[in-house]
């Protein structure tokens, strides 16, 4: 009779319950601040990166090009215009750089596609400053001529393309994609991504 007794006081005895809610809940409190670290971290990442490529491309916008053949283009000599006259977007063609060297694409004069290493390492300089992270294999630099620029200008090259500065992706070629690493939600399942795509824009100046 006195164990029937104790079997029900023990079923009846709340003792302990508010610990065991406790418990249970925490699980998913810990859950939410530990994604809510992991996401700011993703958050500041790709901030620091969108920084690092707005400052590469104001930079690229004044300096000779990282692409070698746009360096030395001259559309008197290779197009064989007059001084003077406005080069059309469709005479050059576009002309993509990345760590390992540059190429063209689409319609358009296409010369060397050798990489100006002086320009892309001050590039990446000034890209480091604002993400250690970000290596010259992440980056790819995109010069689309838009119709700006002359033949025979004095200053540089006769062409004023767009520039765009991009955190490369798993579609682009000869280079690399920067990935986020979670840290605690690994043990959640949440596997290293890709960083976002992230870009930058700006006209091209002088080039000089």
């Amino acid at each position: 009779m006195s164990s029937r007794r104790n079997i029900l006081r023990f079923l009846a005895d709340d003792t302990g319950a508010a610990a065991v809610e406790f418990a249970l809940v925490s699980i998913m409190f810990l859950g939410l601040m530990v994604g809510t670290i992991d996401i700011s971290r993703l958050l500041w990442e790709v901030n620091s990166c969108k920084a690092a490529t707005r400052a590469a491309a104001r930079y690229l916008a004044v300096q000779p090009p990282a692409s070698q053949d746009l360096v030395n283009f001259d559309a008197v000599s290779k197009l064989s215009m007059y001084a003077g006259e406005s080069i059309p977007a469709s005479a050059v063609a576009k002309h993509t750089c990345t760590s390992t060297g540059c190429s063209c694409s689409g319609a358009g004069y296409c010369g060397a596609t050798t990489l100006n290493s002086t320009t892309w390492n001050a590039m990446l300089t000034y890209m480091q400053g604002h993400y250690a992270g970000i290596q010259a294999t992440n980056v790819v630099v995109v010069y689309t001529p838009v119709g700006l620029g002359f033949a025979g200008n004095p200053y540089g090259p006769d062409v004023e393309p767009l520039i765009t500065v991009r955190i490369c992706q798993s579609t682009d070629t000869g280079c690399t994609p920067m990935q986020f690493a979670p840290g605690v939600l690994q043990a959640f399942g949440v596997s290293p991504f890709n960083v976002p795509a992230v870009a930058s824009s700006l006209s091209g100046e002088d080039l000089s």
